[in-house]
Order: structure tokens, then sequence, then C-alpha cells
């Protein structure tokens, strides 16, 4: 009896003494989403993926790409900011510090004009806004992106 009753306190001080071991945080859990205005359709990508890509040249600048599908209509629209850093800030098309792009009814139409915008940058979560006109003439406007960081995963 004695021995049961000591097995039982030794577990409890356990208990006690590792729940302080918990990482207690501010993390936001990772719902991603990516929507945006098109004329009178709202683009609302139901996968998106985000990428980092590095290349084994001499420039050893990181470029994040994320991309939005919608897999009702088969839309897709990928971002990307080159020289990204892992902070936040407003990349313009038209300066070359961003890219961005529609595909629709398989036909790829990159933006001539328009930003990519990092909004926040946690320990795994990017957020953000963007718009531009494509060289076919499509405006996209109001986007918005929640995605993970793609090193995170």
């Amino acid at each position: 009896m004695k021995k049961g009753l000591l097995y039982i306190l030794v577990l409890i001080c356990s208990a006690t003494l590792f729940s302080g071991c918990l990482k207690h945080g501010t993390e936001r859990t990772i719902d991603p989403s990516m929507t945006a205005t098109m004329g009178a359709y709202t683009f609302n990508a139901n996968y998106i993926k985000p990428a980092t890509i590095k290349p084994q040249l001499a420039d050893s600048s990181t470029t994040l790409v994320i991309t939005g599908t919608d897999n009702v209509t088969g839309n897709i629209i990928e971002l990307r900011v080159y020289k990204y850093k892992d902070a936040t800030g407003t990349f313009s098309i038209i300066d070359g510090k961003s890219a961005a792009s529609l595909t629709s009814a398989g036909v790829t139409s990159q933006a001539g004009s328009g930003l990519v915008a990092i909004k926040d940058v946690s320990s795994n979560i990017v957020t953000g806004y963007f718009s531009f006109v494509t060289l076919s003439g499509v405006t996209i406007t109001n986007g918005t992106f929640v995605v993970g960081k793609p090193w995170v995963y």
C-alpha cells in the first residue's frame, strides 16, 4: 500500500515538474489562404503552396514563391519575392523586386505592374497582400495571402 502511494506521489510530482517545460507562446496556427478580386470574379485558392528557391550561383539570394490554386476554376496565381530576407516590406513588380502571374484556362500571363507586400512574418507564418495587372490586361486587386513558412514544414 505504501509502495502504491509512493508511486502516485512520484507521478504527481513528475507531472508538476515537467508541466513547466511546456512551450507557451503566441504562435499562430497555420490556416493558409489566398484570395483576390478579378472584376466580378473572386479568386479563392483551395490549395496554397509556399516555397523558397536558392540558386546555386554566386548570387545566394532566396526567392519566396507563393502559389495559390482555385481547384474549382483551375485558375492559378503565383507570387514571387526576389532576394527575400525573412522580413516585411513592399516589393514592386516594375522595379523587379517581385513578380506575379495569372494562369487561366491553361494560359499564363505575367504581371506588367503591381506589387507584392509582406505584412507580417512570424516564426511559422508569412502574411501579405498583392495587386497587379497582367500583360494581357487582367486586373487583380485586393489580393491577400496567409501561408506557412516553407522552411518550417
